[in-house]
């Protein structure tokens, strides 16, 4: 995963992407984290933003689905520790969603301040449920502060897709859609 930082008029423009649907890695979760932490100490405001058409598949699934339980779980509360950092960010934070957004991408677009939505056909979803697998109680922290109260459990529990053109805007995963750049960022921030 090729992950970039420019600081830019005290903005810190994090971009990450894996060339396909940037699903991440271990070592993906571990470079991030550095880079936040580089972006957190050098910016005054930090803007997150996938590759075009995915702002973040979610956890590596042959990780996830595999049969070692211990890379499960350090790759599960790594992106979790993470998103906590988002939340408990000092600074600003955006999140320039750049297309789908699949379980920890969605839990990081609840942890920025604000997330604004790339203009087109692009799918939001907390997937875990649908594919067996149990959300960790941090995950609920930010569900339930963030995500609307009347969307919580077809977003939580029953696994619902949701799209920008309306409801993901309704149910909190997005602010606004609209295409989205560096100054459309600083416009906000």
């Amino acid at each position: 995963m090729d992950i970039t930082l420019d600081i830019t008029d005290d903005v810190g423009l994090i971009r990450f992407d894996d060339g396909k649907k940037n699903a991440f890695t271990l070592d993906g979760i571990k470079n991030l984290t550095g880079v936040f932490d580089e972006a957190e100490a050098n910016a005054k405001a930090i803007v997150l933003a996938g590759r075009p058409g995915s702002f973040c598949a979610g956890f590596d699934l042959a990780t996830m689905m595999g049969d070692d339980k211990d890379a499960v779980r350090e790759l599960g509360q790594g992106g979790g520790r993470l998103a906590l950092r988002m939340y408990q960010c000092g600074k600003p934070l955006l999140a320039a969603c750049t297309g789908h957004a699949f379980t920890i991408g969605c839990l990081w677009l609840l942890a920025s301040d604000t997330r604004i939505g790339e203009d087109g056909r692009f799918k939001f979803s907390m997937i875990e449920t649908q594919v067996g697998m149990p959300l960790t109680p941090w995950a609920f922290t930010l569900l339930e502060a963030k995500l609307s109260k009347r969307h919580y459990t077809a977003a939580v529990t029953q696994s619902k897709v949701y799209d920008p053109q309306y409801n993901a805007m309704y149910a909190r995963w997005l602010f606004d859609q609209q295409g989205w750049n560096p100054w459309t960022c600083k416009k906000v921030l």
